[in-house]
């Protein structure tokens, strides 16, 4: 009996792991602009496979009407999951405890990856790498990490993105609400012609934002977050505009007796334009007894 019990307790593990994707599933569904279900899920002693098909949908609008690339409003793609069973997990990256580790390949449809080829040249084939640890006592954290990339409009060239890449990481409780967020956006460098036709250079440095949730109360709103821009540089025609190093963002929030406490600092070194410096500045904002209840409202599952 110990021996059918312990043998049992992956694919009890793989259970539990697919209920909590089927929790994520629909939590990702409340926003109005992704539509996502499970296609197939193929639960195995050991390991498990799944399908899942997303729908993202942009209502956006162009830069101009001399925008140079008409940019998808329609993004459809595939998620394939390698799901391996707890309770003690091995994987590439290391061992690991909980229900399960998943494993995700995202895939665009191929009409939106042709769309996307004949708009850029360069590696246009982004190589996204995501995976789930489902932990043992419910919750997850997800993490997603984009790696480095250049594009650049196919027919005149005027338009062009490189990127270092980004790291994203989330945990999320039982209940599927994030708890703990951080996100490292690594340098990137953005070309494109303004409305008048000159040619225009962005230049982000690394950014950093960190999010903690500090209550578990009921809005779900109280937490501390930190935002950092080391820098941000503009130049057009080669001649610098524009200029901000570093900017500094922190907020603290509390709710109590279903009143909000707000505390933010920003803190900047510097701001330049083409004809002056300004800085170091700091502002320093409070706001105490604002009615939660109205500021926040509980999502509800969309209509299907």
């Amino acid at each position: 009996i110990v021996v059918v019990g312990v043998l049992a307790v992956p694919y009890v593990c793989g259970y539990f792991a697919e209920q909590q994707m089927e929790r994520i599933v629909a939590r990702a569904t409340q926003s109005p602009a992704i539509d996502a279900r499970i296609a197939s899920y193929r639960r195995g002693w050991l390991r498990s496979t799944a399908v899942i098909d997303v729908r993202v949908t942009l209502n956006h609008r162009p830069v101009s009407a001399r925008s140079p690339v008409s940019l998808p409003r329609i993004f459809d793609f595939t998620i394939n999951q390698a799901i391996v069973h707890g309770p003690v997990i091995f994987s590439d990256k290391g061992a690991r405890i909980g229900q399960a580790f998943i494993k995700n390949t995202l895939n665009f449809a191929p009409a939106l990856q042709r769309r996307i080829d004949k708009a850029f040249t360069g590696d246009t084939k982004l190589s996204l790498d995501n995976d789930i640890l489902i932990k043992l006592m419910g919750g997850s954290d997800i993490h997603v990490m984009m790696k480095p990339f250049t594009l650049k409009q196919a027919d005149k060239q005027t338009l062009g993105l490189s990127s270092q890449g980004f790291d994203y990481t989330v945990s999320l409780d039982k209940a599927i609400s994030p708890h703990r967020v951080a996100l490292n956006v690594r340098p990137i460098n953005f070309t494109f012609n303004d409305v008048s036709g000159a040619p225009m250079a962005v230049a982000l440095g690394a950014t950093d934002m960190m999010y903690h949730r500090k209550l578990a109360d009921s809005s779900g709103l109280s937490g501390a977050s930190t935002l950092t821009f080391p820098s941000v540089a503009v130049k057009q025609f080669n001649k610098p505009v524009f200029a901000l190093s570093p900017l500094v963002v922190k907020t603290d929030v509390t709710v109590e007796q279903a009143l909000m406490t707000l505390l933010l600092t920003m803190d900047i070194d510097s701001i330049a334009d083409e004809s002056a410096s300004y800085g170091p500045g700091k502002l320093l904002l409070s706001l105490s007894n604002l009615d939660a209840c109205l500021l926040y409202t509980s999502p509800s599952p969309r209509d299907s």
